[in-house]
């Protein structure tokens, strides 16, 4: 079987952008709900969002040093993954990632100081067949040499 090559560059998802703002307008309505003080709720809401903000800066606009631009296999469960910074970091693929028919969720080791990153990406940021060739990529990797 010939390797797959996959290199993906992260742009803009209307997708996640619907998601991140329904699960942040979810948690105010809980925190609305809860038998609290008003300065409480006032300050829990403002946390959410405040980490709101930072995540669509990060994962959805992508203008943050540390936000993910793109992501390409090196070999199986190898990939590469280059921030807004331009450094470039080898990583594992984690074998608890997402994969349904609208969203995947990446979950990478990264090989430089063992820690773990998450990437979303939404079926609207990638072609069609980009998704399919990615989605084909993650439900049925690519056999290695050599038995185990």
């Amino acid at each position: 079987m010939a390797s797959t090559n996959l290199n993906i560059d992260l742009t803009f998802s209307k997708a996640l952008c619907a998601w991140l703002s329904l699960l942040t307008l979810g948690s105010l309505i809980v925190i609305g709900q809860l038998t609290i003080g008003p300065v409480f709720k006032i300050l829990i809401c403002s946390i959410i969002l405040a980490y709101g903000a930072y995540i669509f800066r990060r994962d959805i606009q992508r203008d943050l040093d540390n936000s993910w631009l793109h992501i390409q296999t090196i070999k199986n469960n190898e990939w590469l993954l280059v921030n807004r910074s331009g450094k470039y970091f080898a990583a594992n693929l984690r074998r608890d990632s997402f994969i349904s028919s609208q969203l995947i969720i990446l979950r990478f080791n990264l090989a430089s100081n063992n820690k773990q990153t998450s990437i979303a990406l939404a079926r609207d940021a990638l072609t069609a067949e980009l998704w399919r060739r990615l989605n084909i990529y993650l439900r049925w990797p690519e056999p290695t040499s050599g038995m185990r």
